[in-house]
């Protein structure tokens, strides 16, 4: 699939990036597949430590504005989630200075493992790790903020510079997102005036709903099979980190769930979380808004960043019909 931003690096690049950040030569690479924003590389240095190094993309005009800070608020998610011993990337270089290259970096220690993705799994050992996994969700989303600072709801990097850049309701931080939304997507032409008017009645009108939910959670926003690293205790396989949760912020738990598709059928899995899915009139009114913003935010990547137009007229759709459940 293209991308307008994704860019592997020139070796002068990639050499400027390692001997620069971690004062050490290379002693192999190599370009990980599977992105499209961020270019990836796994790394051995010369004195045999293994990396793995993200790259932030290029054409950043063509950006969603919460995009534009993505590596910063991985690096906050990951020092939060530490501090509850859940399992995460160890981050030991963040730069977003764009002084070595003009791109955002991350360097992370590289961990033996696979993506959940890439492993088949029968259903016996995907129920003992859908637990495991279930209970380091459960520990993920109970974390509320930073310190002592009062919850808001909000993206991860604006609230770890200040908490006056939160939301005390979760209506006006997804309305904020919708705004953003739109100050990029206007301009692509994928809805009607008509039907963007009609989008804003809806998350106007389901406000009260949604301000139901009073206690923000720590979301990994991108909670999918190729996030989540696992390795194997002879036959058994174990959690081993959530990765790539750069989309992250605080808010409704729930809004994770309509990521967790592919849990909905896994019992182990809520078991483990400690909870069911709610399923009462106002839970599930809640998700078809979420699923309408997911799918805004995704219709607008495929279209002007990652040049894929059948995905976009497919996010386009969902759309149109999460609208006709609150219609």
């Amino acid at each position: 699939m293209p991308s307008f931003l994704y860019r592997p690096l020139t070796d002068g690049e990639l050499n400027a990036v390692i001997t620069q950040s971690l004062h050490t030569g290379i002693a192999s690479s190599r370009l990980l597949t599977g992105g499209m924003f961020n270019t990836t590389y796994f790394i051995e240095s010369t004195e045999g430590k293994k990396y793995v190094l993200r790259v932030g993309p290029v054409n950043r005009h063509l950006l969603v504005p919460y995009e534009h800070r993505l590596m910063e608020a991985e690096a906050h998610f990951y020092s939060l989630c530490k501090e509850k011993n859940i399992p995460v990337s160890n981050v030991v270089v963040c730069n977003t200075t764009k002084s070595i290259i003009d791109r955002d970096f991350m360097i992370v220690d590289f961990i033996e493992s696979e993506t959940l993705f890439a492993v088949p799994m029968d259903d016996k050992r995907m129920e003992k790790l859908a637990y495991e996994i279930g209970i380091e969700a459960a520990k993920m989303h109970g974390i509320t903020g930073f310190g002592n600072s009062a919850p808001k709801f909000g993206r991860v990097a604006e609230l770890a510079d200040s908490p006056d850049k939160g939301f005390d309701r979760w209506s006006d931080f997804l309305w904020d997102e919708l705004m953003n939304w739109e100050s990029v997507a206007l301009p692509a032409q994928m809805f009607t005036p008509e039907e963007h008017e009609t989008i804003r009645r809806i998350f106007s009108k389901e406000a009260p709903i949604l301000d139901e939910i009073t206690t923000p959670g720590l979301l990994h926003n991108d909670f999918w099979h190729a996030n989540i690293l696992i390795r194997f205790e002879g036959e058994t396989p174990k959690l081993a980190a959530f990765i790539d949760a750069d989309r992250c912020f605080f808010g409704d738990p729930d809004f994770e769930n309509i990521s967790l598709r592919w849990m909905l059928d896994c019992p182990s899995y809520w078991e483990g979380y400690g909870k069911p899915l709610a399923t009462d009139d106002h839970a599930v009114r809640r998700r078809h808004l979420y699923n309408i913003l997911t799918y805004l935010w995704h219709a607008y990547v495929f279209k002007c960043e990652y040049d894929n137009i059948p995905e976009m007229h497919d996010r386009c759709r969902r759309v149109r019909e999460a609208m006709q459940n609150l219609l």
